[in-house]
């Protein structure tokens, strides 16, 4: 690439290089692809959206040093890369070594099916000064010190999948400007039965929040409860997995009482209900009529729970 055309380049993807996406046989052609990309972003100074695939671990130290020289990028996706039966693992603590030195990044996606871990190189990293609004994590083996090393108080929109490491201390720092949070498959660790689940926990801090999506135990319907009237102005929905056994159905009713949701729709494992749950069933749906509160309690299609919150 001749270096006047990479500073015209905006954009980064593999996908628009014909001669990058051909099939990899093996690891000479990987390398050799490599290659290409570090040739490439070496001269794309001026990029603003970047799609970053795996790269042949013989060649991340010289690739880091190039990221780090970029300083325009606002948007950036990182994923793993299957090559030849191999995945292509990345370093986590690398990773945060570049983007903190983007100060323009607002949004960050990364998608891993593994990480490796470097915990000696982690602790040279600092914390992030990026200032990122829409942060999507779908990785495993994330330590807890890396996962919270992405907090900020700017991020709006954060969906987390496959995590499980410190979830209500990240949680917490972030939730303020929250307007969207989406969570699957994170199993919150409570160290004793009486600890609070981490959605009740933040909820209070959750004031700017317009959406919820959350797929697991993490929530019981303090969680609908405690959200009256007057303590957010936004619209709130939210989805609960089918393996949510902290919500009762008898705790309900009285939850619909003081709720300042505007509909909440709760997916549950399909069955038959015997007759006391019906009647519970339908007097916490009278309650909800009452407060014009649209209430629906059934098995899932997809399972999921669903709230939004009054105007």
């Amino acid at each position: 690439m001749k270096p006047e055309r990479g500073l015209l380049m905006n954009r980064f993807r593999l996908e628009d290089y014909a001669g990058l996406t051909k099939g990899i046989n093996n690891e000479d052609q990987f390398i050799t692809r490599c290659r290409a990309i570090l040739t490439i972003l070496s001269c794309a100074t001026a990029i603003r959206s970047i799609h970053l695939p795996g790269i042949h671990a013989s060649l991340q130290k010289e690739f880091v040093k190039i990221l780090m020289r970029l300083e325009n990028v606002e948007r950036c996706t990182i994923y793993d890369y299957d090559s030849h039966g191999k995945i292509v693992e990345f370093n986590i603590g690398e990773i945060q070594q570049f983007i903190t030195k983007w100060t323009k990044l607002r949004r960050l996606d990364i998608a891993f099916r593994t990480i490796v871990s470097n915990r000696a190189f982690d602790d040279e990293v600092p914390e992030l000064q990026c200032r990122t609004e829409n942060l999507k994590i779908r990785a495993s083996h994330l330590t807890g010190r890396q996962f919270v090393r992405f907090r900020s108080y700017q991020l709006q929109k954060v969906e987390l999948e496959r995590l499980n490491q410190d979830l209500k201390s990240f949680l917490l720092v972030a939730a303020p400007s929250l307007t969207s949070l989406t969570i699957r498959s994170c199993p919150f660790r409570r160290q004793s039965m009486n600890e609070d689940y981490a959605i009740d926990v933040v909820m209070p801090q959750l004031c700017s929040l317009e959406e919820l999506y959350v797929a697991g135990e993490l929530l019981t319907v303090k969680s609908i409860a405690m959200k009256g009237p007057g303590k957010c102005p936004s619209i709130l929905t939210t989805f609960v997995a089918v393996l949510a056994p902290a919500i009762y159905l008898e705790d309900l009713t009285d939850a619909m009482e003081t709720s300042g949701w505007k509909a909440v729709t709760i997916k549950t494992l399909p069955g038959l209900m015997d007759e006391s749950d019906l009647s519970i069933k339908q007097e916490a749906a009278g309650v909800a009529a009452r407060r014009n509160i649209v209430f629906t309690y059934e098995p899932p299609r997809s399972t999921a729970c669903s709230l939004k919150y009054k105007d």
